[in-house]
């Protein structure tokens, strides 16, 4: 499958000093269900949940393939607004074991609508996000609805709920990132990195919207830039450059042709 290289029209640095703290994430995943099975692994994982008006919780599991190594985790909840995840419902902390593999909490939602729980380590190196509709009952009994549909139609998010966006410095010979990153050092003339976005399945849009946040605060409110990139339905990945110019903490949100939300990835930028 061709990929095509994607050149932000930024100018790009004549040099790029980096440094990079690689993540042990990769596999990482955040599930929700209501039940568990004899091995505390998600027995009903869903996308799609109901609630009394009154609130009801559900379970929030995150697994890695190797150990979280980390005696806590952070997680963030996100409302929809918009159409991106923008509205910080709470923080929540929790002590756990650093060779467990997977973890899981009861997490009690109140409000109707779309939601993103970011979780990262208690040295707050992201791992994983994780994404969930909540609707109101109208009766009194737990029912999931049927995401299929949803899952294979484009203008829906959760066609994209597998999607991941990665940063990285070198790309391997299939086109995929090599030892991907959270945190860069750049000159302070500027210097890119690779943004790098994948789907278990085709991207299904001929061009991808591509916006930047600084974080101002607790949230990522301030808009770097808009920029727009045509690519090929089929592919399932592509990658581009972006130039970074000033230190902080940046979020880089990804959406389709019909601004359909993909997904969006963090990463923390510093002078040399």
């Amino acid at each position: 499958m061709k990929k095509l290289l994607l050149l932000l029209t930024f100018t790009i640095a004549a040099s790029a000093a980096f440094s990079q703290r690689g993540t042990s994430y990769n596999n990482a995943q955040v599930k929700f269900c209501t039940e568990l099975d004899s091995k505390q692994l998600p027995s009903d994982a869903g996308t799609v949940f109901y609630i009394n008006p009154s609130g009801s919780w559900v379970y929030v599991w995150v697994g890695n393939d190797k150990a979280l190594n980390t005696s806590g985790l952070k997680m963030d909840v996100y409302r929809k607004s918009g159409s991106d995840y923008s509205e910080l419902v709470e923080t929540k902390n929790y002590d756990i074991t650093p060779t467990w593999e997977d973890t899981h909490f009861k997490y009690s939602f109140y409000k109707a609508g779309d939601y993103k729980v970011s979780v990262y380590n208690s040295e707050g190196t992201w791992i994983a996000n994780g994404f969930v509709t909540i609707k109101m009952n109208d009766d009194t009994s737990n029912k999931k609805d049927n995401t299929d549909d949803k899952y294979n139609d484009p203008s829906s998010t959760f066609y994209y709920m597998n999607s991941k966006v990665q940063f990285c410095l070198d790309l391997d010979d299939n086109q995929l990132p090599v030892k991907p990153g959270t945190s860069y050092i750049i000159s302070k003339k500027g210097s890119w990195i690779y943004v790098h976005i994948q789907n278990d399945k085709k991207l299904a849009t001929s061009q991808l919207i591509v916006r930047v946040y600084k974080k101002k605060g607790k949230n990522y409110k301030e808009l770097v830039a808009t920029k727009y990139y045509d690519i090929k339905p089929e592919w399932e990945d592509t990658h581009f450059k972006y130039t970074f110019y000033k230190a902080g903490d940046y979020k880089v949100s990804i959406s389709s042709k019909d601004d359909v939300w993909m997904n969006s990835g963090y990463v923390k930028i510093s002078y040399k």
